[in-house]
């Protein structure tokens, strides 16, 4: 299926995908955010995960994504169950808000953090991809710094994605993410200008 006027944002944790995307909404554009509708789809499918998980997950119908999140991001057999109940229903929800969003003829951006790591490209036809880019280390402070988290989880965290210098190796477009925000806002800009060259010469 093709989105032709959709550009995806990845990255890795920590990197700044939600303050490109404040950003943008700030400039006006639409965003689907692939982890809001996660959370969405995860509550909607709570009695199946704790299926799979455990009851004591629950709290009341609500899923504690806190909980889940320390048992998949340390067991890989564990995370590779969740995705294969959670991934086909996201990808749909995505597909559809992308199909609305194309009728406007309008660039908007799809954010999906893991859109390498799940196999984007062979899911999805969007006109580019934009990583925000961190060095790892730098992720890794930032994290530290925002969730107050200990370094043994965080790193975990960082570790159950794709390394960040591959995902720059295989995205169309790259934004620095690692001096303040007057920088970003600057690059952006010009990064969505890139963007609106390439997709015009597509339309041609």
């Amino acid at each position: 299926m093709s989105f032709k006027h959709g550009v995806v944002i990845t990255g890795l944790i920590g990197s700044g995908k939600s303050t490109v995307c404040a950003l943008l909404k700030e400039r006006g554009y639409k965003i689907i955010c692939a982890d809001s509708i996660a959370h969405e789809i995860l509550e909607l499918n709570s009695s199946k995960v704790a299926e799979l998980f455990g009851a004591q997950l629950l709290s009341g119908s609500k899923v504690d994504r806190k909980a889940l999140g320390a048992i998949v991001f340390a067991n890989p057999s564990a995370k590779k169950s969740l995705e294969e109940l959670l991934h086909p229903l996201i990808n749909e929800r995505i597909c559809f808000l992308s199909n609305e969003l194309e009728r406007t003829g309008k660039l908007y951006f799809v954010d999906i953090p893991l859109f390498f790591e799940s196999g984007g490209r062979a899911k999805y036809d969007f006109a580019a991809s934009l990583l925000v880019y961190a060095p790892k280390e730098l992720c890794l402070k930032r994290i530290l710094r925002r969730d107050k988290a200990d370094e043994t989880s965080a790193n975990a965290r960082i570790n159950s994605q794709m390394d960040i210098e591959k995902k720059r190796a295989l995205a169309d477009f790259v934004l620095e993410n690692t001096s303040d925000l007057a920088s970003l806002e600057h690059d952006l800009r010009a990064i969505i200008e890139q963007i609106k060259t390439k997709m015009s010469l597509l339309d041609a």
